[in-house]
């Protein structure tokens, strides 16, 4: 709490607090990269385990420690600045990306399907479904060839809601942060306390 409020102040009343803020933004830094290497070490003892005692699944496990050690080795033999290792990564990335975001629009299709079961067919499981389709189709380009300035204008102002809708998780998500550091400084809520 006393950390939390020093942090608190030295944000409100900068000038007075700058010399302060840097020596705890080095500790914070210091203890994070620890707390990550604690984490490193803890994960891969725990699967060393696994692949020791042969439990079911274990292969899995054997799996998590090879891509650590590929991964590891890639960070001390390719400089993460170079374009070879900006090139693995992105030809890693995308596909990762791609898959995850195709079982994403089987998540939702099979979501929307199971609305219209469950709803009585509603109007609002007619519009959820047309906007999902008008997303879907806008997404992969599918009016992007339109010649009509009026519907181009409408494509343009239907593609900038989901950035309405990014900033608006943004938002919540620095308001939750901000309410739960308060709480934490103030002691109403306490995380670590099992």
């Amino acid at each position: 709490m006393a950390i939390g409020l020093l942090v608190l102040a030295g944000i409100l009343l900068q000038p007075l607090f700058d010399g302060v803020l840097t020596v705890l933004l080095h500790l914070a830094v210091l203890v994070a990269s620890m707390a990550v290497v604690i984490g490193i070490v803890n994960l891969i003892s725990v699967h060393w385990m696994r692949v020791r005692h042969k439990e079911p699944r274990s292969v899995y496990s054997f799996v998590v420690i090879a891509a650590f050690l590929v991964t590891l080795l890639a960070g001390i033999l390719i400089n993460p600045n170079s374009p070879e290792f900006d090139r693995v990564i992105t030809n890693l990335q995308y596909p990762i990306e791609a898959s995850l975001m195709g079982l994403t629009v089987v998540s939702f299709t099979f979501s929307c399907l199971t609305l219209i079961k469950r709803q009585k067919r509603s109007l609002f499981v007619y519009l959820f479904m047309g906007s999902a389709l008008i997303f879907m189709l806008l997404m992969i380009g599918f009016f992007d060839n339109i010649n009509s300035p009026v519907l181009i204008m409408i494509v343009n102002i239907i593609k900038s809601i989901p950035i309405g809708g990014v900033r608006g998780l943004l938002i919540g998500m620095a308001l939750g942060s901000l309410i739960t550091g308060i709480r934490i400084i103030t002691g109403s809520e306490r995380p670590y306390a099992g």
